[in-house]
């Protein structure tokens, strides 16, 4: 039994040639692997460079933040009468907002130095209990270097 006439499956570019279609699977290929190759070492790179952009920022925000300025100058330059009044707000942000800001660390301990030392402290042995959480929930360089004031913290009356 003869089978009818069939048409080639090869297609046929614009001078009638036939195109093979092993030929076209070959660039299609190859267009593929190159575009995955560069996909993925571009996106690759990027990645890297967005996650040593968040390892090499500073770790200090820039001096033109008008809260950090304030934050240290409380810390370091302002009467310990003001930095205890004004203690909890210091305290939130020297811990949320700018945790590894060493010049707020001063500040930190100089309430810590406060707080043992007056017996008159406003809610001495609540602060007493929150500054030594405070140290203990610090970064590893922070809670080492303070790590000394736990005790005395904790045990005031």
């Amino acid at each position: 039994m003869a089978l009818p006439h069939t048409t080639p499956v090869d297609p046929v570019d614009s001078t009638g040639t036939r195109v093979s279609s092993r030929r076209a699977f070959v660039i299609a290929g190859a267009t593929f692997v190159v575009g995955a190759t560069l996909g993925g070492g571009v996106g690759y790179r990027t990645a890297v460079g967005a996650s040593q952009a968040d390892v090499d920022r500073p770790a200090d925000p820039p001096p033109e933040d008008d809260e950090l300025v304030e934050l240290r100058r409380l810390a370091v330059d302002a009467p310990i009468e003001e930095l205890i009044a004004r203690r909890l707000v210091f305290l939130r942000c020297a811990t949320v907002s700018y945790r590894t800001d060493t010049v707020l660390w001063r500040g930190i301990e100089r309430l810590c130095d406060a707080v043992v030392r007056d017996p008159a402290f406003p809610d001495r042995r609540l602060s007493g209990r929150l500054l030594a959480q405070i140290i203990e929930y610090a970064e590893p360089e922070f809670q080492r270097a303070h790590a000394h004031r736990v005790a005395d913290l904790r045990a005031l009356p």
